[in-house]
């Protein structure tokens, strides 16, 4: 998919005309490959026995509202987090984990929800080192898109 991507060319299959092909795509290349698949239609390679296109998890009408539903929750969770360790700096964690979009760059996706990465300084001390909070799916149902790929995951 990478050289079809780029090249705007379908996957080769000539080189091991026999062996099956799963494409996977992720973001642009989700796009692209959903492109080519629509295009293509029926002439899809023999090959290529399954497909899948990854993008945002969200609904976008529903876009609007992520950054405060995740702002809250993370805040929330890493104010726990800390009281436990003994020390919190509610402005520190305000700043760090506010309604901002370059406060949530740092995301994977997990089984039981999305996982937030806050670098080390962001939302605490240098010396408490990078902080973590899971958002589970329950808290992002309404934003979750029910056709999307990790819409299995909500409860």
């Amino acid at each position: 998919v990478r050289g079809a991507a780029r090249s705007r060319r379908p996957p080769r299959t000539d080189r091991n005309p026999d062996q099956d092909l799963l494409i996977a795509g992720v973001s642009l290349g989700g796009n692209v490959l959903l492109k080519w698949l629509g295009e293509t239609g029926a002439d899809v390679p023999r090959q290529v026995r399954g497909a899948a296109a990854l993008s945002v998890p969200f609904d976008l009408e529903s876009g609007a509202k992520y950054l405060q539903t995740m702002s809250k929750y993370c805040i929330d969770d890493l104010k726990k987090q800390m009281k436990a360790e003994g020390e919190v700096d509610d402005q520190w964690v305000q700043n760090g984990a506010g309604p901002v979009a370059k406060n949530y760059q740092n995301w994977t996706i997990a089984k039981k929800g999305l996982g937030i990465n806050f670098d080390a300084y962001q939302v605490a001390a240098y010396a408490a080192g990078p902080q973590f909070v899971t958002v589970p799916y329950s808290v992002l149902k309404d934003l979750i898109n029910p056709d999307g790929p990790i819409a299995q995951f909500v409860k």
